[in-house]
This record gives C-alpha cells, sequence and structure tokens, in this order.
C-alpha cells in the first residue's frame, strides 16, 4: 500500500461524497479527511499498482477545480522529526 496525500478545491462541497465513492472504487483507503470552505485535504492508502490512478481521475471530476498531490519529503533522515509536506504540481 502507498500512502497519497492530495489538496482540493472543490466548486461545490456538495461533491466530497463523490470523491470518496471514487476512491473506494479505485480499491483506496481514506485516512484522514479534512474539509471546509470548499477546500478539503485527504490522505488515503492505495494499492501499489493501482496508485497512479488517483490523481488523474479525480481531476476528471468537474466539481474538483483544483488538484495538488503533497509529498512527504526527508521521512527516513531524520528520525523522530516531524515530517515535512512540500507541494508539487
Amino acid at each position: 500500500m502507498k500512502s497519497l496525500t492530495f489538496a482540493m478545491k472543490l466548486r461545490h462541497m456538495s461533491a466530497l461524497p463523490k470523491v470518496l465513492m471514487l476512491c473506494q472504487r479505485l480499491g483506496g483507503m481514506v485516512t484522514y479527511l479534512s474539509a471546509a470552505d470548499g477546500q478539503a485535504n485527504l490522505v488515503l492508502l492505495a494499492p501499489r499498482d493501482r496508485a497512479h490512478r488517483f490523481a488523474p481521475q479525480l481531476r476528471r471530476l468537474i466539481d474538483v477545480t483544483e488538484l495538488t498531490e503533497l509529498h512527504v519529503v526527508g521521512v527516513n533522515a531524520q528520525p523522530g522529526r516531524a515530517r515535512k509536506l512540500v507541494r508539487t504540481a
């Protein structure tokens, strides 16, 4: 399983169930969700062989206006230190 983290902007918050159902349909398991004011942060576990499908499929949803995949950097460099999230396009 691979951990994926997304930050997204939604046109309507009513699109959130569509996002969650898409994640489930692709075989992912949502581990964290935070949503308010048209923005959502989503962390999920995805099978390694299907992890590359999540971002393109989420972008295809009409109510997702912006999607950014966040990557964890420096996890093994300093054990015990907080993980840093870096925004990439």
